[in-house]
């Protein structure tokens, strides 16, 4: 193993331990540790850039930024109440309902994630007012929203047959692909 492994090892331990501890702000470890892969001349300063900037890292960030917000906000309480007074106090009901505004949301939305940043403030809320653990129902409301984006013909599988079929169109291919296509494989 190479001197510049044995670093990189070393430091993403660091990083993993500074993380568990949580005695310095999550930016400042993170920041931290690029830079000394940087200055240790495990990576170049172009690479940790780039990874910063990427489209996948901007989404991700605010969809944090987005979930965040809506769960300081009152919303998430006004639907609460509005689902318990709906369901009459049934928290199977209330979950039900979570699950379908999910579906929902994954029906519009092309990004499991965007889905699930804005239902689980909400879920969060329903578990605080009917005395429910939260892992035992985020859990579910995740797999539904990827299992929504990733395997009905809405929203996701709209957009990959659309962009699958100019693929298969632009090299001279006759067959192409639809949404259902999507669904019958997977």
């Amino acid at each position: 193993m190479s001197p510049q492994m044995i670093i990189c090892i070393f430091l993403f331990l660091l990083m993993l331990v500074n993380f568990l501890l949580g005695k310095f702000p999550l930016g400042v470890i993170a920041g931290a540790t690029a830079s000394l892969l940087v200055l240790t001349g495990c990576t170049s300063p172009d690479t940790i850039l780039s990874g910063i900037g990427s489209s996948n890292t901007i989404i991700l960030a605010c969809m944090i930024i987005l979930a965040s917000g809506l769960g300081r906000t009152s919303f998430p309480a006004k639907m609460t109440a509005g689902i318990r007074k709906a369901t009459g106090g049934s928290y199977r009901l209330a979950y039900l309902g979570i699950l379908i505004i999910a579906l929902i949301l994954t029906s519009m939305l092309t990004s499991p994630m965007a889905a699930y940043a804005i239902v689980f403030p909400i879920m969060d809320s329903i578990c605080d007012e009917f005395g429910i653990s939260r892992s035992k129902a985020q859990f579910p409301l995740m797999v539904v929203c990827l299992a929504c984006c990733g395997i009905l013909p809405l929203g996701a599988a709209i957009s990959q047959s659309a962009v699958f079929d100019g693929y298969m169109q632009t090299y001279g291919f006759t067959q192409g692909f639809t949404a259902m296509d999507y669904f019958k494989g997977r």
